[in-house]
């Protein structure tokens, strides 16, 4: 009498194997293994490689593996390695683009500083053109403000924060880079409301170096550690 027939069980996906045993086999032994590929490895192993309908069906190789006395080394579902590979490839991208995510945004830190230089320098040039300003300076005061040594010091001092910056927001890795930036740019803002303006065209180039610092300590607020300090660890583990 004839078995009923198993649609399910005749469709039923076949399982991709890999089983490692020491020593060479011959390829003759394909045909006893099911029609398993034979790869004979430079370590003294042999792989085994192929499909099987089911557990039972993999349980019998085994079994052959038994009987004829070969150490097993390993038992490896093929799918398992191939997936393994995508991740450590898509792991493998994601990092890239991180990384490539790191330098745009200190790049664009960088270039925001230095057009907040570009605008506080012409501002400071255009300052030179208006009527008596070089004679102002060349009394030693400048808006009732006496002009000292240390003041020019100070001044200084301020003058090389944004400077600093450009080359700071490249170089400085994630943490301190952004809170570096943060602090800078909220300092350089306060400074910049505290002058105040003295024309027209001085509050013009003080709204966009505003403007340019408050896009500073936003970007850099908003950014996000691309890659978290646990997955770091693990990775150098």
């Amino acid at each position: 009498m004839s078995q009923p027939h198993n649609p399910a069980a005749s469709h039923h996906p076949l399982e991709q194997y890999e089983i490692c045993i020491k020593g060479h086999l011959d390829q003759l032994w394909s045909d006893w293994f099911e029609g398993f590929a034979i790869a004979l490895m430079d370590n003294g192993e042999t792989r085994l490689s192929g499909s099987v309908v089911d557990q039972a069906a993999l349980y019998g190789l085994l079994i052959k593996v038994r009987d004829l006395g070969l150490p097993l080394v390993s038992v490896m579902p093929t799918q398992t390695k191939q997936t393994e590979i995508a991740d450590k490839q898509t792991g493998e991208t994601m990092n890239l683009q991180k990384q490539i995510l790191t330098i745009e945004t200190k790049a664009k830190l960088s270039a925001l500083w230095m057009f907040f230089l570009l605008n506080t320098i012409f501002r400071d040039i255009h300052e030179f053109i208006e009527p008596g300003f070089i004679e102002q300076v060349m009394t030693g005061t400048f808006n009732g403000i006496q002009i000292t040594e240390p003041l020019l010091l100070f001044g200084g001092f301020v003058a090389e924060v944004p400077i600093a910056m450009v080359l700071f927001s490249r170089l400085l890795p994630y943490g301190a880079n952004r809170w570096t930036n943060i602090i800078a740019a909220v300092i350089t803002l306060g400074f910049e409301i505290n002058n105040g303006t003295t024309d027209l065209d001085d509050t013009f180039h003080m709204v966009i170096e505003m403007a340019a610092l408050s896009f500073i300590i936003w970007s850099a607020w908003r950014w996000r550690n691309p890659i978290p300090q646990s997955s770091s660890t693990a990775q150098k583990a």
